[in-house]
């Protein structure tokens, strides 16, 4: 049995993924609907497991309304990234990359849809769906963007938390087995297709 993290290192982890969220965020604003927000979740969720990622997304989001003020596209954050790493959680058995890039993709082409909830409050279901049907172009270029990343990126930020893991003395979360029926962690775990 490895021994646990430590409280300080912890807090250190969880500390360097929530910066890099936001910085990886922050880099890709110039670009519409292009962001690594999701595929960072996805692989925190199957690399770090899902109460660490919670606790990511939980300061990713405080970060956000720090940074940016409280506005209805910050609040969907509130229930759309968990959403997230329950789905990710819940398939996490998958191992092939390309599963998981249109995975990306389909919570890319959805993320409109679901960001749309709070203006059902603020300005009715008409309002709600007009404003997400306007919105599909961009969905479409964010499942594109989500695509991409996941399949180019998975793998190797894969390969960086099995690393991490390996250096902060943790175990991984139970991730299943691949296709073969070979064990699903370790540093190999990262390499299936």
């Amino acid at each position: 049995m490895k021994p646990s993290v430590s409280p300080a290192r912890e807090v250190a982890l969880l500390a360097c993924m929530v910066a890099l969220l936001h910085v990886g965020k922050q880099a890709l604003n110039f670009l519409p609907n292009i962001e690594v927000v999701t595929l960072l979740l996805i692989v925190y969720t199957l690399g770090f497991g899902w109460k660490r990622s919670l606790l990511v997304a939980v300061a990713f989001t405080v970060l956000e309304m720090t940074v940016w003020a409280i506005h209805l596209w910050v609040i969907m954050y509130i229930y759309i990234w968990p959403f997230l790493i329950l789905l990710t959680h819940l398939l996490r058995r998958n191992r092939s990359v390309l599963f998981w890039a249109l995975f990306s993709a389909a919570f890319g082409l959805f993320f409109g849809m679901m960001a749309a909830l709070p203006y059902i409050v603020t300005i009715g279901l008409p309002g709600a769906v007009a404003w997400w049907a306007s919105g599909i172009p961009f969905d479409l270029m964010h499942a594109g963007g989500n695509f991409a990343l996941c399949l180019v990126l998975h793998r190797p930020l894969m390969y960086l938390t099995d690393r991490v893991r390996a250096i902060f003395h943790m175990d991984a979360p139970d991730r299943g087995t691949d296709e073969n029926g070979e064990g699903g962690n370790g540093p190999d775990a990262a390499k299936s297709i």
